[in-house]
């Protein structure tokens, strides 16, 4: 957040108010899992890889792999973030060639990236697990070009073959797909349609699963859960009452002026985008892009909203500043048409 006060109109005040009122992700602080673990490695490691370009001091480019390395481990999705990054330091190259920092690009990559695969081999051998007995990335992709009975691409029924047979797996998904695929090409309108609801389903749930992942029953106590809905008034509201109302209006608000602000940002300084901006908006459409492919969650798109916020801050400041000068040219104008009567 602090590398964006140098160049753009940026309100600290305004950044912390959108962040610390984003119910969701305090709601799910309480999902012990690789996603937000990673998240918190993640953006830390953004923003010491922006320190190393600003500074020009290699140490944080070495703390920043470091971190993104943990995250990765932790949840494999932020290789996303690995990835924007490598764009990020080629580009900054490509300002001022300086051939040592090709050196730098590969040790971070090396350090970012290489330590999940020794981790795995190293796992892998000490518990003499077969590498090929693994549900392969062909099933989650093969998923996510599927309906099921949620919404398009979300977990179904395709994944069993992999569960039930599993050494034939890494075979059985690939020809799903071609097959897949050349259903996409001969209907487009309908591949159209199937990747809009698949899309509309994971960005339009702006509580991302934060009611439910805390819900009993996710401890498979479905009759505490029973109970629970019957006996207590307020839990019963916060599921489905009136307080999920007021929290879905709320949510809903924020989430659309967190778009709203990234787009007006983008627009305003489309001529004057600097390297930092163009990081965080490569990172959310790596993250937009790549689950248009895998897997649909609407808990997996809450770290491409946050890596958002800071831009859209940017956008929400013009916003209130060009209200501010209309509402003050207009007293003007008015004081004026006073003093000329008087």
């Amino acid at each position: 957040m602090k590398e964006f006060l140098k160049e753009y109109s940026f309100n600290k005040y305004l950044y912390f108010l959108v962040s610390f009122t984003f119910i969701p992700l305090i709601l799910l602080s309480s999902f012990v899992y690789g996603d937000y673990i990673g998240l918190m490695l993640a953006i830390l490691g953004t923003y010491m890889i922006m320190k190393y370009v600003d500074k020009k001091q290699i140490v944080y480019l070495l703390i920043s792999s470091i971190l993104l390395s943990i995250s990765y481990i932790v949840k494999s999705n932020y290789l996303i973030f690995i990835l924007a990054i490598i764009i990020y330091l080629i580009l900054d190259f490509l300002r001022k060639k300086d051939w040592q920092k090709i050196l730098l690009i590969l040790v971070f990559i090396l350090i970012s990236i290489l330590p999940n695969t020794i981790l795995k081999n190293v796992i892998s051998n000490k518990l003499e697990l077969n590498k090929h007995r693994s549900i392969p990335t062909t099933a989650y992709i093969y998923m996510g070009m599927n309906e099921g009975s949620r919404e398009n691409g979300w977990y179904n029924s395709t994944m069993d073959y992999a569960w039930e047979n599993i050494d034939e797996a890494s075979t059985y998904y690939p020809e799903k797909i071609k097959q897949r695929v050349f259903e996409f090409i001969k209907s487009p309108l309908y591949t159209i349609k199937f990747y809009s609801k698949k899309v509309i389903s994971m960005w339009s749930e702006v509580g991302f699963g934060d009611i439910w992942y805390n819900l009993p029953f996710q401890a498979n106590n479905h009759d505490e859960f029973l109970k629970l809905m019957n006996e207590d008034a307020i839990f019963l509201s916060i599921c489905q009452g009136k307080i999920n109302k007021a929290l879905g209006i709320f949510q809903k608000a924020i989430v659309l002026l967190v778009f709203f602000g990234a787009l007006m940002a983008i627009l305003k300084n489309r001529k004057d985008i600097n390297l930092n901006f163009i990081l965080l908006t490569t990172i959310f459409l790596g993250g937009f892009f790549f689950h248009i492919l895998w897997e649909a969650k609407s808990r997996y798109i809450l770290p491409y909203v946050i890596i958002l916020m800071p831009i859209s801050t940017i956008g929400i400041q013009s916003i209130i500043c060009n209200i501010c000068a209309y509402i003050n040219k207009y007293k003007a104008k008015k004081l004026k048409e006073k003093e000329k009567n008087v």
